[in-house]
């Protein structure tokens, strides 16, 4: 999976918030806020990378467990698909 084109990054402090650019902006009113973990998963999906490969990341990245990884993966991806800002 990987953010789909369309999508910019701004940081604010501890904060990112992610809003649409070009012609996504047209049908996606809004913008996604996301915390620490969520702009390092955001940043390591500008390339294609598996959910495995995320939790592995953060496992890493900030010394969790694999379960604590996953759940989190699992839940920034749930979210990210509502939004619409992902492609599988």
């Amino acid at each position: 999976m990987k953010v789909k084109d369309g999508f910019i990054l701004r940081k604010m402090s501890d904060m990112g918030v992610v809003a649409p650019v070009g012609e996504i902006s047209e049908n996606f009113h809004g913008m996604v806020t996301l915390n620490q973990t969520g702009i390092y998963l955001w940043e390591l999906m500008q390339q294609e990378i598996t959910g495995e490969q995320l939790a592995e990341s953060l496992m890493e990245e900030y010394d969790v467990d694999q379960e604590t990884a996953a759940q989190d993966v699992e839940n920034f991806l749930r979210k990210a698909r509502e939004a619409g800002i992902v492609q599988d």
